[in-house]
């Protein structure tokens, strides 16, 4: 595909592949266990919180899922391509600062849709986080692109993509599964979403300080 063709060089960054490889590590141990009885416990629900599990915020993004090794490589991947391109231009400390803020917007983005649709899936996975790295990277490379839309034009993409998952749970049709692996969550756009919000009101305030 011509898009990626076009895409810069990655740039990677020791701190980030430190991370990828402690994803990596965790991936393999949680595969050896149920992972219902796992999940329960670090994934995050409104159950969860219900039961005091309030670190779930954070620690539902250092699993995936335990079968389908995808959802792993697809946000490692992310995680060291988009990550280390913003690490290049503004430093580790900003690119930790995007990612954590994309993993809590992200999960807690997760918890509105789940109260507003009446469901309760366990999320895992570090998609939130990676999703904010790329729209931050595709805000500040204004030609850079998201799903064929051009970073300078993500903002009127990322308000109609809110409009149709907030009336998503009341429309009579089905085009955007919260979860396809019940009950646990292996993709959750309402998370995504939160992710590229993040990610865009950032970048776009990180921009108009110079980088180094």
């Amino acid at each position: 595909m011509q898009w990626i063709k076009n895409l810069p060089l990655p740039k990677l960054s020791v701190a980030l592949v430190l991370l990828s490889v402690l994803l990596l590590l965790i991936q393999i141990w949680s595969s050896q266990i149920d992972p219902h009885e796992l999940y329960d416990q670090v994934g995050l629900s409104l159950h969860s919180l219900i039961k005091g599990r309030f670190w779930t915020l954070v620690t539902y993004a250092f699993f995936h899922h335990p079968t389908y090794w995808s959802h792993f490589i697809i946000n490692s991947a992310m995680l060291l391509y988009y990550g280390g391109r913003i690490t290049f231009f503004f430093g580790i400390i900003k690119t930790l600062n995007l990612l954590i803020a994309g993993v809590l917007v992200g999960g807690i983005s997760h918890l509105l849709y789940s109260l507003i649709a009446n469901e309760y899936e366990i999320l895992i996975g570090i998609s939130g986080g990676v999703f904010a790295l790329l729209a931050a990277y595709a805000t500040f490379a204004g030609d850079s692109r998201f799903c064929g839309i051009k970073g300078r034009y993500l903002p009127p993409a990322l308000a109609l993509l809110s409009i149709l998952i907030i009336l998503y749970p009341f429309l009579p049709f089905t085009i955007l599964p919260q979860a396809i692996y019940d009950p646990i969550a292996h993709i959750s756009h309402s998370c995504h979403l939160g992710g590229l919000l993040t990610g865009w009101f950032l970048a776009s305030r990180m921009i108009r300080i110079p980088s180094r």
